[in-house]
């Protein structure tokens, strides 16, 4: 029983593939070079100074999120902080919402 001519010379057999059966051949490159991008493009990308974009908020945001200036003590700023968050619940418009108007077409 012979061996599979792949496992045998498998550069020859490649060489022949490309010859003769180019589209299969392109189609193992490319299905061989997803994996490998997996685990290789995420590195690359953070050497080139490339960095992951900060999560889409899903909270409508609030009045904790203001700097708070630098000249100010500590305790102004944590009374501060105390004050907004006890008011947190007027960060989100209260009443009906305003549709806008002469954006339709008619």
């Amino acid at each position: 029983m012979s061996t599979p001519q792949f496992w045998s010379t498998p550069l020859r057999y490649i060489r022949w593939a490309a010859h003769e059966k180019p589209a299969m051949l392109c189609s193992l490159i490319i299905g061989f070079s997803g994996p490998l991008a997996l685990f290789g493009i995420p590195p690359i990308r953070r050497a080139l100074g490339d960095v992951d974009p900060e999560p889409i908020p899903l909270t409508y945001p609030s009045m904790n999120h203001l700097p708070s200036p630098a000249w100010r003590s500590s305790t102004e700023i944590i009374h501060e902080v105390f004050k907004t968050n006890q008011n947190a619940r007027y960060s989100v418009p209260q009443g009906k919402r305003v549709i806008p108007q002469g954006y339709d077409d008619e």
